[in-house]
């Protein structure tokens, strides 16, 4: 009878430990960095449409954010993967024109003149 008891308080403290640690980590993360983890790790896994939807939420929420120009990129290419290029290429040029200390300035023109080519504008 005592084993019983014993087995089973062990087995309640191994299932209440495992549902409080999950809770612990996900109160830890901030908000920002889960719709970023989420996103990139949606995208890089091909699942585009949730990874947009992670990016445009990321950027509607956090304007101001450092690393809102990094975000708009990967929404960029999230839509040009989808096929939105009038969207990507408003998203591009938000960065073009606002993010003039954004490190991959270079990818970001590199990814509207792609877009321009493929609209048809090959000026």
């Amino acid at each position: 009878m005592k084993k019983r008891i014993l087995v089973f308080l062990v087995c309640a403290f191994m299932i209440s430990g495992f549902f409080l640690v999950r809770d612990g980590y996900s109160k830890g993360v901030k908000e920002d960095e889960q719709l970023i983890r989420v996103g990139i790790g949606a995208f890089k896994d091909g699942f585009y449409d949730i990874a947009e939807k992670q990016f445009s939420t990321f950027v509607t929420i956090h304007p101001r954010h450092d690393k809102v120009f990094d975000i708009c990129y990967l929404l960029g290419r999230t839509l040009i993967i989808k096929g939105k290029l009038k969207e990507a290429k408003k998203v591009f040029s938000k960065i073009i024109n606002e993010g003039r200390h954004f490190g991959n300035l270079d990818d970001t023109f590199l990814g509207m003149a792609e877009l321009e080519i493929r609209l048809g504008n090959r000026e």
